[in-house]
């Protein structure tokens, strides 16, 4: 399905502005912090090359960093599927991302499925302090994998993991819409190990069935 421009323009006008920008009802907040994280970790870069995730599609997600330059690490490692490009590249793939995932959450807002709930999240002036808060579309998924794991998500236009739920399986949780992945630690991982798969919440699925 395409995009219509008037997301793109949302999408364009949040990373102009690096996240200032102001969309009306339409949940965002955790939209901007991305946007915010990106342009610092660019700076923390400047002309340097940009790690980023190779999708099984070819599609590109920078990694978060959170604000540490890898180059000045010793020994830093990064995931197998790790690649590094120019940051005009990187900035390209997190916009068509960004631009998918928003698409995503609009058409999620209309959903009235049986998954679907209200939940009342702080909502950031764009001083970014709380002021009150807001109802947004929720929806309660369940990730499958293999046994005693725990499952870790992050939006597809930047890998940028936080945790999920465990023990496997499955893990109950709930998303606002969007295209996510998931990954995995504990058992035989390391470290988070992610799947091969994205998932559009909740339109493509809300039961995740991961390979890991």
């Amino acid at each position: 399905m395409a995009v219509p421009d008037e997301i793109s323009s949302i999408a364009d006008g949040l990373i102009r502005s690096e996240g200032e920008a102001d969309f009306g009802e339409l949940f965002l907040d955790d939209v901007r912090a991305e946007i915010r994280d990106f342009h610092f970790d660019l700076r923390t870069l400047g002309s340097g090359p940009v790690p980023c995730a190779r999708r099984a599609d070819e599609t590109l997600a920078p990694i978060a960093l959170n604000g540490n330059d890898w180059r000045r690490v010793p020994g830093h490692r990064f995931y197998d599927d790790t690649v590094f490009v120019e940051p005009g590249t990187a900035q390209t793939h997190f916009r068509n991302g960004l631009t998918k995932f928003i698409w995503s959450r609009v058409l999620s807002n209309g959903d009235v499925g049986d998954r679907r709930m209200t939940l009342q999240m702080p909502s950031l002036s764009l001083s970014w302090s709380v002021w009150k808060t807001t109802s947004v579309a929720g929806f309660k998924v369940d990730v499958t994998a293999s046994s005693n794991l725990r499952i870790h998500v992050s939006p597809t236009f930047r890998r940028n993991w936080r945790y999920f739920g465990s023990p496997t399986t499955p893990v109950h949780g709930v998303l606002v819409g969007g295209i996510y992945e998931f990954g995995a630690d504990g058992g035989p991982y390391g470290s988070i190990t992610p799947d091969r798969g994205t998932f559009d919440i909740p339109y493509g699925t809300v039961s995740p069935a991961l390979t890991l």
